[in-house]
C-alpha cells in the first residue's frame, strides 16, 4: 500500500484521460467545510491542486470524467428530513486550471451512487432505493435532457457501485441489502435486461463501495467494501480478500477505480476514517 494523498472525507473518484488534465491524473471530490471541493491529483507524486467547489453546503455522491470534451459531471445530493431526497447532476468545463460555470443536466429522485458513460455517449446513473421506490439505473444525454429508467433492481437491494467502460452497452452493478449477501449483476443498457452473475459469499449486510472488471481471460473483478477491505472475485463464485498492509479501517475504501494506462492496479480512496489515497496491486503485494 502506498499513501499518495491526504485529503478530507472523500465522496468519489474518476479517472481522466484527456488534454484538459495531465494524462494519468485523477479527479477526486472531497467533503470540505465549505462544500464539495474538486481536486486534480497526481497519483505518482501525491501532489494535488484545487479546481474549485462543485457545491456549497452540499455533498457530492459521484463524479464522472467525460472523455469526449474533458468535462466533469458531478452528482450533488439534495437531502431531505425524511430520506435521501434527490440528486442534481451538474456539468463543469475545465477552464484556466479550474472549474467553469456549472450547467444543470438533470434532477433524479433518490441518491445517485455511481456514474458512467454508455454508448452512444449517454450518462448512466445508479440510484439507491428511497421511500417506497426501488433502486434503479437511469440514463440521459451527456449534455442534459430527458431521464429514462433503464433497469429496476429487486426490492430491498441497493445499487452501490458500478463498472461501466466508456461507451459500452453493458454494465456490472453491485447491489446489496442488510439481510443478504451482495450480488453482482450484468445490465444490458440497451435492452434493459438484468442478469445475476454471482453472489459474494460471507458478506451479508456489507456495502460494496467500488467495483472494476479486470481484463483477464476469465471473469475477475476487484471490489472494495465499507469495512475497508479489498477483494478479488473470480469466476463469479470465489471471493478472496487481498492483504493490505497496514489494514484499512472501516470506511477506508469508499471508492475504487482501475489505474489509467495499467491493467491490474487500482486506486482506492478513503473516507473520513482514513482520508488517504492509495494504490493497490491486485495480483502482487498490496
Amino acid at each position: 500500500m502506498r499513501t499518495v494523498l491526504h485529503v478530507l472525507a472523500a465522496a468519489s473518484l474518476a479517472l481522466p484521460a484527456a488534454a484538459q488534465l495531465t494524462p494519468g491524473h485523477v479527479v477526486a471530490v472531497t467533503t470540505h467545510q465549505k462544500g464539495s471541493l474538486v481536486l486534480d491529483v497526481d497519483p505518482v507524486t501525491g501532489a494535488f491542486g484545487k479546481l474549485g467547489y462543485a457545491a456549497t453546503s452540499q455533498v457530492a455522491s459521484a463524479v464522472l470524467f467525460d472523455p469526449v470534451d474533458g468535462g466533469i459531471v458531478i452528482a450533488v445530493e439534495e437531502p431531505s428530513p425524511t430520506g435521501p431526497g434527490a440528486t442534481r447532476l451538474m456539468r463543469f468545463d475545465l477552464k484556466g486550471g479550474g472549474l467553469g460555470t456549472p450547467r444543470f443536466l438533470a434532477r433524479i429522485p433518490g441518491r445517485v451512487t455511481a456514474l458512467g458513460l454508455a454508448s452512444p455517449g449517454e450518462i448512466v446513473a445508479a440510484v439507491e432505493a428511497f421511500s417506497s421506490s426501488p433502486s434503479t439505473l437511469h440514463r440521459l444525454p451527456r449534455n442534459g435532457g430527458p431521464v429514462k429508467r433503464v433497469a429496476t433492481f429487486p426490492k430491498g437491494l441497493n445499487a452501490t457501485a458500478m463498472w461501466l467502460p466508456p461507451f459500452s452497452n453493458y454494465a456490472l452493478v453491485a447491489i446489496g441489502g442488510p439481510a443478504k449477501d451482495p450480488q453482482i449483476l450484468q445490465v444490458d443498457l440497451a435492452a434493459g435486461t438484468v442478469r445475476k452473475v454471482g453472489s459474494l459469499p460471507g458478506m451479508r449486510g456489507r456495502r460494496i463501495t467500488g467495483l472494476a472488471d479486470l481484463p483477464t481471460g476469465a471473469p475477475r473483478q476487484v471490489l472494495s467494501d465499507d469495512l475497508g477491505r479489498i477483494h478479488l472475485f473470480e469466476f463469479f463464485s470465489s471471493l478472496k480478500t487481498l492483504p493490505v498492509n497496514p489494514p484499512l479501517p472501516s470506511g477506508g475504501s469508499i471508492a475504487l477505480r482501475l489505474t489509467h494506462g495499467t491493467t491490474f492496479t487500482a486506486y482506492v480512496l478513503g473516507g473520513g476514517a482514513h482520508p488517504y489515497f492509495i494504490l493497490v496491486d491486485v495480483f502482487g503485494s498490496t
